[in-house]
């Protein structure tokens, strides 16, 4: 009797399960995902649930209606896909298999450019991000009859191919550029996947020591030297350029760093025959010029450059030249980071 009732159970419970749905389209979503089509059973028990399998690998994807996304997938492989039906009384027969795709990532696109602090939420079919950082430029140096120092340039960092989910949040940092003579630059950072620090500065004369460059998977170029001879025709006088960023070179493209700011020249002496010298070159690229030393006595320094966005070191002031020596050239300010963010 419990034999006969068993198979009597079993035979009705079979009988409430629902009829197996009628496989659509399989089509590829990116490199991960793909998304299936089915159609529920005109006939028998109603389903409360489907579940698409993937073949190979077991990949699964489940919800109320078509179509149903199944993740997980692996760029490159062929798949074909199933469906069953769920309720209460149990799951369907699976439906016959599906057309074959084979994911695969396409090339990125440019999605949102950050030039100040914010947030990025994930949207859409995306299912990875490259990100490229590049953190503020220095400002460049005033000093006196001396010419400051450039501003360092901005370091450069990226990440590519970081897997996320549709309505993932991220917090993005983007550096500011150095508002004071020689403030450094403030750190980019996109949710601590791809920070780049800010480039340095110096406000001190120096024949060796520079403004360096923020670091990063490559690094912002350093200030270019102030003028430091003080106008009796050394060939320290004159200002150097600001140094070259870094380059990097990622799936999504090439990228450099941004360049130092070039250093003031040293302002006039007093010697009727020696004018104040020229200040340097900004660093390639966006590296603000430094300022000229005063031709005059008494006598202001020209102005440095300021760097551009993203990242570039400010040129530092030309040297002054009255009584007391103390009438730099204005500094060049450097220019704030910027975040790129790259998807596919």
């Amino acid at each position: 009797m419990s034999i006969l009732g068993g198979k009597a159970s079993a035979n009705i419970k079979s009988f409430l399960r629902p009829n197996a749905p009628t496989i659509g389209t399989a089509s590829v979503v990116n490199g991960s995902r793909a998304s299936v089509t089915f159609t529920p059973s005109a006939s028998g028990p109603a389903a409360t649930s489907y579940t698409v399998t993937a073949s190979p690998g077991g990949a699964t994807g489940t919800g109320s209606s078509s179509p149903i996304t199944v993740s997980g997938l692996t760029a490159g492989t062929a798949y074909t896909f199933t469906v069953t039906a769920t309720s209460a009384n149990g799951t369907s027969a699976a439906s016959s298999a599906s057309n074959g795709i084979t994911p695969n990532w396409g090339s990125y696109s440019l999605l949102q450019t950050f030039n100040s602090s914010g947030n990025y939420t994930v949207s859409g079919n995306i299912g990875q991000l490259a990100i490229i950082s590049y953190g503020g430029g220095a400002a460049g140096g005033q000093i006196g009859l001396a010419g400051g120092m450039g501003g360092g340039g901005g370091g450069i960092a990226h990440a590519t191919e970081y897997a996320v989910n549709s309505g993932q949040s991220f917090t993005v940092t983007v550096g500011g550029g150095g508002n004071n003579a020689a403030a450094n630059g403030g750190n980019s950072n996109f949710s601590g996947i791809a920070s780049a620090n800010g480039g340095n500065g110096l406000d001190s004369p120096s024949n060796t020591t520079t403004g360096n460059g923020g670091t990063g998977n490559a690094s912002g170029g350093a200030g270019g030297r102030g003028g430091f001879g003080y106008g009796g025709g050394d060939p320290r006088d004159t200002g150097t350029p600001g140094e070259s960023g870094g380059n990097i070179s990622t799936n999504v493209g090439s990228f450099q760093a941004s360049g130092g700011g070039g250093g003031g020249g040293v302002g006039t002496a007093g010697f009727a025959d020696i004018n104040g010298k020229p200040g340097g070159a900004g660093g390639n690229p966006r590296g603000g010029a430094g300022g000229a030393g005063s031709n005059s006595r008494p006598g202001t320094g020209s102005a440095g450059t300021a760097g551009t966005q993203p990242g570039g070191g400010g040129g530092a002031g030309g040297g002054g030249a009255n009584a007391n020596a103390d009438a730099p050239g204005p500094f060049g300010a450097g220019a704030p980071g910027r975040v790129l963010v790259y998807g596919r």
